[in-house]
């Protein structure tokens, strides 16, 4: 018998609107709320799934 390596893969996203002064600012705010869980990414946002042979 063979041994098949897989990589399964799921994609999650949300987009985030901020208002700012700067580019650097409104990343900023959405890391800052992302890392205090302001922003929690769940199956609701699931976008895709994908199989890959490794080896």
């Amino acid at each position: 018998m063979t041994l098949f390596i897989f990589d399964v893969r799921e994609t999650l996203s949300r987009r985030v609107m901020i208002k700012a002064d700067s580019m650097e600012e409104a990343w900023n705010e959405v890391d800052r709320m992302y890392m205090e869980s302001e922003i929690v990414l769940n199956t609701d946002d699931f976008k895709e799934m994908e199989i890959l042979w490794i080896e």
